[in-house]
């Protein structure tokens, strides 16, 4: 049996209204509970509640009713399937291998920032004492503004190919008038504050004299630059009272990262890491 047209409808229109409403953290009564049986193959509450697309207001519903003889269906459908051994397809364990590796990856990804915000992140400390001391070391940076041009690739091949046309004479404003443009790709970025420069190339920047053309530069995630100074001038609304909050905003910035330097750096020294030039096949 298809779902009804309207009840396909009503599902749809809610996704527009009611976007970022999907439940992260849905009642366990509601979508852990067997639901059915296919030849004793469980059909669960959270496998309706993924059809429905997460809308748990469906869970209690009618709807909830005619997802679930749709979900009983393709179980049938899916047992049968297996039988006739259409499982053992390469097209299809290809799709299901590369689901389990979309998994995995997104394991990874969730267990590592909760290592960062519980393990790193949260045990930094930072005094009222410490921003005073980073503004005090900074404050030449932090009073000035920097009119920039700004090429920036996507591999370091790239830039360090313009980087040699440029040191051979091409100017910086040519070569950035034939990068490929895209949104925000304009090469000229106007005067920028200290706190707009990636925190791991500020002071290179800021160490370029007005007119000076900067080497290949890397701040991560930010991309790859190279960077030409084109003026400079004095911000006059820079004492500590103005720019205490995002100079503590950078610093803690600064202290989390060198946490995490050092934190992975105890990981590596405890592991056993290989990198494979060519690639391993997988077991």
């Amino acid at each position: 049996m298809k779902i009804s047209t309207l009840v396909l409808a009503v599902i749809l229109s809610l996704s527009f209204t009611i976007q970022g409403c999907k439940s992260t953290a849905t009642n366990e009564s509601k979508t852990g509970n067997v639901l059915a049986t296919v030849n004793g193959a469980p059909i669960t509450g959270d496998d309706v509640f993924l059809r429905l697309g997460g809308h748990e207001q469906f869970i209690d519903s009618p709807v909830r009713d005619e997802v679930l003889d749709e979900v009983i269906n393709d179980e049938l459908l899916y047992q049968k399937g297996v039988k006739l051994g259409l499982d053992k397809d390469e097209k299809f364990q290809s799709a299901v291998r590369m689901m389990e590796r979309r998994i995995t990856a997104y394991k990874r990804a969730e267990i590592a920032r909760r290592v960062r915000d519980t393990q790193i992140a949260a045990k930094v400390n930072m005094t009222d004492q410490d921003v005073k001391d980073y503004y005090e070391k900074h404050a030449e940076q932090i009073a000035t503004e920097l009119h920039l041009g700004v090429l920036q690739f996507a591999d370091k091949a790239a830039a360090d190919e313009a980087l040699a046309r440029i040191r051979a004479g091409a100017s910086f404003e040519k070569v950035g008038a034939e990068q490929p443009k895209g949104p925000g790709q304009n090469w000229d970025k106007g005067f920028l504050h200290w706190n707009q420069i990636p925190i791991e190339i500020a002071d290179t920047v800021y160490g370029l004299k007005k007119g000076e053309v900067s080497g290949v530069l890397t701040a991560s995630p930010a991309g790859i630059f190279i960077i030409k100074v084109i003026d400079r001038k004095k911000n006059p609304k820079t004492e500590f009272a103005n720019v205490k909050a995002i100079v503590e905003n950078r610093l803690i910035k600064i202290k989390i990262q060198e946490a995490y330097d050092r934190y992975l750096q105890e990981l590596k020294k405890e592991s056993t890491i290989k990198k494979f030039a060519d690639g391993k096949k997988a077991s």
